[in-house]
């Protein structure tokens, strides 16, 4: 998954868990984003102000073993699609 992201140009957070955070930048591109995934089928938790900086708002992405390689085909996928209609 982490390499997908940054292979499809997403800034992702340092850390080395089941959470992958994913930089998107103001609450208002926050929000955007959040919902045009959402609309796309994929769910990710947004984290906005007072829980970040105002320029720093994140969607957080979670991952299990109990996930598939289709089912994070599919998610890259999504990402892909979404991330490039927001550019």
């Amino acid at each position: 998954v982490r390499a997908g992201l940054r292979r499809l140009g997403f800034r992702i957070g340092p850390t080395e868990s089941p959470i992958v955070p994913i930089e998107i930048g103001t609450a208002e591109q926050a929000v955007g984003a959040w919902a045009a995934f959402l609309e796309a089928g994929l769910y990710a938790n947004i984290v906005l102000p007072p829980a970040c900086r105002p320029d720093a708002c994140l969607l957080r992405t979670s991952y299990s073993a109990a996930h598939t390689p289709a089912q994070i085909d599919e998610a890259l996928a999504i990402f892909e699609r979404v991330g490039r209609e927001l550019g």
